[in-house]
């Protein structure tokens, strides 16, 4: 029984070395997306409309949960995405990427 827990242990603990080799790092639960990640999310912006309320309701919870919770994290990155061509404005620095 005790032996599970440490597989279980090593097998999280090697799943999560990639995203760490990376510096792909999770905050609030959404994955920080990298420079091509975000240029995606302002295409998709560009090209698809919002979604009202009487759309959304056509959904499963399930489903409107996770178009939400992705929805937040597109909105996550894009502002450290802001902030972070902010500071390198301040800097006087080109932005080199993440």
């Amino acid at each position: 029984m005790k032996y599970r827990h440490f597989f279980i242990f090593v097998v999280l603990l090697f799943a999560s070395l990639p995203v760490m080799a990376n510096e792909k790092y999770w905050y609030y639960g959404c994955p920080k997306y990298s420079e091509k990640g975000v240029e995606e999310i302002m295409q998709k912006i560009k090209n698809t409309s919002f979604r009202t309320i009487s759309e959304l309701q056509g959904y499963s919870k399930g489903e409107a949960e996770m178009y939400i919770k992705k929805t937040k994290c597109d909105l996550r990155n894009l502002d450290e995405y802001a902030q972070e061509l902010k500071k390198r404005i301040k800097e006087g620095k080109k932005y080199t990427g993440r």
